[in-house]
């Protein structure tokens, strides 16, 4: 999906393709919008609703952090390429960004399906695992009310944030001691 820079994100239009894709799903796309989330260093009125956007439909966001796409003019960095799935595919799904820029301003994104066989690892919430006290300190560290006042529709953000935190911070993959 492509949304020009200059073109602002019309919820009627996005839901309406949404509520065309059969379930599960996976979105991508070059959206031109900006969020701390996905690894801008600002968030910007496109970014806002695709917060909103993505936590209406209760998607789950793949990339990393990793920027996505180089200004030629400046050198700068940014992550305006998004991928977006639904919660069930979120654990099987791996992103990537490639190293090359392929001849263009955008790093190319790959997703890997993981394989599941049946000797393949399962994946589980281990509870008894976690690493609590990372989990809290990082709550502590960036989920201040300042930082959410100003916005929009602050509880989007709150909600990606500590997502994200559950699954480095209490996430852990075993099935030997299962």
């Amino acid at each position: 999906m492509y949304l020009p820079p200059t073109s602002i994100l019309n919820p009627k239009e996005i839901n309406q393709l949404v509520d065309q894709l059969p379930s599960p799903y996976i979105l991508v796309g070059d959206m031109n919008g900006q969020s701390i989330i996905w690894g801008c260093k600002d968030i910007n009125d496109q970014g806002r609703k695709i917060e909103h956007f993505m936590a209406q439909h209760q998607l789950c966001l793949l990339n990393d952090g990793q920027p996505t796409y180089i200004r030629p003019a400046t050198g700068n960095f940014s992550a305006t390429d998004i991928s977006l799935c639904s919660p069930s595919l979120f654990l099987d799904i791996n992103w990537k960004v490639h190293e090359d820029l392929c001849g263009s301003d955008h790093f190319p994104t790959f997703l890997h399906f993981k394989h599941k066989g049946q000797n393949d690892n399962l994946q589980r919430w281990r509870l008894g695992k976690a690493d609590w006290s990372e989990f809290e300190q990082m709550c502590k560290l960036n989920l201040k009310r300042e930082k959410f006042e100003s916005l929009e529709n602050p509880i989007t953000l709150l909600y990606i944030y500590i997502y994200i935190y559950i699954y480095i911070y209490i996430y852990i993959n075993y099935s030997e001691n299962l």
